[in-house]
């Protein structure tokens, strides 16, 4: 597991919506960026941060159920370091998998 100190002051959030193993889109982006500008790093307590967003799904996106993946990884890097989860969710390649779907309909 790669140390906190290679990961950035501002960890990027993966959100990647895939069928099977294949990664159909994403919503990739800076963790937290409009509610902490601070570094990240330096929290006093532990603390559960949460973040809503919108996406949108492409147009080009077929009809049918994809599950929702999430995890962090530092993209100050030519190749990013993703964050190992400590979880009881499942995971794939440092991705956690979400108990949930997302269904798109014609």
């Amino acid at each position: 597991m790669p140390p906190l100190e290679a990961f950035a002051a501002r960890p990027a959030v993966l959100v990647h919506f895939v069928q099977g193993e294949d990664l159909t889109f994403q919503d990739d982006h800076a963790l937290l960026a409009e509610q902490f500008p601070e570094d990240l790093r330096q929290q006093p307590f532990n603390e559960v941060l949460t973040e809503r967003r919108r996406v949108t799904v492409p147009e080009s996106v077929q009809p049918g159920e994809y599950e929702i993946m999430i995890g962090l990884y530092n993209h100050e890097y030519r190749n990013p370091i993703r964050l190992p989860a400590r979880t009881e969710l499942p995971t794939r390649r440092w991705r956690v998998l979400l108990p949930v779907v997302l269904r798109v309909e014609p």
